[in-house]
């Protein structure tokens, strides 16, 4: 079966409800197949893999691509292992609970609408990250790793899925772009 083909497989599949996470994406395509179409080292993918936060968006959208995938089913994918790794920090903060209210309000329609309620410097105090790298998600959000949003949503009492919902919406907004 050539690689094309096996990419082919996977959207029928994910439709099926027979791929459910992101790590069964690689019973069906080599994981090396993968590495190789995104110019990547086996090993250097293998422990992305493990470790599925420190992807950046951009490489999730290439895999989305290749798998005939929108981004919005890649994450979907990606958000059982998100919420795995990320299950001790799942802090409820009574102090940002207005977090929470503007975005079941609709208020909050894209991550970076956060820093409307949040300053950065306050965000990237508290969850350890530098100032100019959280100021990037505002037009660039495509570039950073996927752990960076992540802990912007989790710090704002935001849920793995929401937080991926409003990632989704800063990247086609950010590159005026529907998937």
């Amino acid at each position: 079966m050539r690689r094309s083909d096996l990419y082919e497989t996977i959207r029928p599949l994910f439709l099926r409800n027979q791929i459910t996470t992101f790590q069964e994406l690689f019973n069906h395509v080599p994981d090396t197949a993968v590495a190789g179409s995104l110019g990547k080292r086996t090993e250097r993918f293998r422990e992305l893999i493990k470790n599925v936060d420190q992807f950046k968006i951009e490489e999730i959208i290439l895999m989305a691509k290749l798998f005939r995938l929108d981004l919005k089913d890649m994450f979907v994918l990606l958000e059982r292992e998100l919420a795995r790794l990320y299950a001790d920090r799942l802090i409820i903060r009574s102090n940002l609970q207005n977090i929470v209210a503007m975005y079941e309000e609709k208020k909050i329609l894209r991550l970076t609408d956060v820093f409307k309620y949040l300053t950065i410097k306050d965000i990237a105090a508290a969850i350890g990250e530098r100032r100019v790298r959280l100021a990037q998600m505002k037009s660039s959000i495509k570039k950073l790793p996927l752990r960076l949003p992540i802990h912007v949503g989790l710090y704002s009492n935001l849920s793995i899925g929401d937080t991926l919902r409003l990632i989704e919406e800063d990247y086609l907004l950010q590159n005026k772009v529907s998937i």
